[in-house]
């Protein structure tokens, strides 16, 4: 059985190798997998496949026996190493900075927040016909921000000026 590319690993456009150790019973069926390296979003994908996997039996002077091996499965998205390793170092500062814009935004510190993270979207502004505070608005999907403005997934919302 192939390995199943997990649903998960496949929308992060994760691949590699997982690297297991298994015990292969005489009978030639996979008792016990343990994991020696590999992303964990790849683990459940080869575990499953290893586990339903058959050996012929292993033999030893004649007679099945126990056998303890290690195995690779790998899991590609057809992306040459290089342009993986690109993607990944994208990723890592994205993140990074996503992490940095968010500190900023705890903090208070608007002014460098909005510098920090404007790379993440364009600046786009609507004007509500309310002012702040309105029980109409659910409060948990927004933050608070200087000077009355409001932020809600990339949009900066301001009462219409009277």
């Amino acid at each position: 059985m192939e390995p199943a590319y997990p649903p998960l690993a496949k929308a992060a456009r994760v691949q590699g190798t997982v690297t297991l150790k298994v015990v292969i019973s005489k009978e030639g069926t996979v008792t016990d997998v343990k994991t020696v390296s590999g992303s964990p979003i790849l683990l459940s994908g080869a575990t499953n496949a290893v586990k339903q996997w058959q050996y012929k039996p292993f033999m030893v002077e004649g007679k099945p026996a126990d056998v303890s091996t290690v195995i690779e499965v790998p899991f590609s998205l057809g992306i040459s190493e290089a342009d993986y390793k690109k993607e990944q170092e994208a990723s890592e500062r994205y993140f990074k900075q996503e992490e940095k814009c968010r500190g900023l935004l705890q903090q208070g510190d608007y002014a460098n927040a909005e510098q920090s993270c404007s790379p993440f979207s364009p600046r786009r502004i609507i004007f509500l016909p309310f002012s702040w505070p309105d029980p109409l608005l659910d409060r948990n999907i927004l933050t608070s921000a200087p000077r009355g403005a409001l932020h809600l997934a990339g949009f900066e919302m301001r009462a219409r000026p009277r």
